[in-house]
């Protein structure tokens, strides 16, 4: 009785818990991507691009894929799809306001609201379900080799074929 007892008290190793760490890293991300964004902003007006419109949404995948190996770990599918899809609730309006491929507020709303969400989560949400959703998560080095070529290999190429398929539909206008 006792063991049985000592083992529902101890919490669970590997999952993400609600405690003060979890709660300043939620902060310090926040903190983060709020910094980055005042840092470099992304300017509204339709003729000015900046830097922004890459550094910011880049910004927000880095935090996406932390958030992504701490969901990981979680012992529950359903609770790993259940988290990663606040993720993406809570990221969206940072991306609405900071990101977009051109910068240029006279684009045609599809292309502002679906767009830029598909520009920056196609690649984490397939990577999500591809290799985040088995049984046995990855160990962190295989996890931290993934998310390295993603950031700097898969989401740059998704970049290109976005911009060219958003030329191809018209839907941002050249000043």
């Amino acid at each position: 009785m006792s063991n049985n007892k000592k083992l529902h008290t101890e919490p669970r190793k590997n999952s993400l818990q609600f405690s003060v760490g979890t709660l300043l890293e939620v902060l310090t991300t926040v903190a983060i991507l709020l910094g980055v964004a005042s840092i470099v902003p992304t300017y509204p007006n339709p003729h000015h691009t900046s830097v922004g419109m890459w550094v910011n949404p880049f910004a927000a995948c880095v935090a996406i894929y932390f958030w992504r190996f701490r969901i990981s770990q979680t012992p529950s599918r359903r609770m790993r799809i259940s988290m990663f899809t606040i993720l993406v609730a809570v990221t969206l309006p940072f991306i609405y306001w900071n990101g977009a491929l051109i910068a240029d507020w006279a684009r045609i709303p599809l292309s502002k609201w679906l767009g830029d969400p598909l520009w920056v989560y196609a690649v984490p949400t397939v990577s999500f379900f591809a290799l985040d959703l088995r049984n046995h998560p990855r160990n962190r080095r295989a996890f931290v080799v993934a998310s390295c070529f993603e950031l700097l290999l898969a989401i740059p190429a998704w970049t290109v074929i976005c911009l060219l398929w958003q030329g191809y539909f018209n839907w941002f206008q050249m000043g």
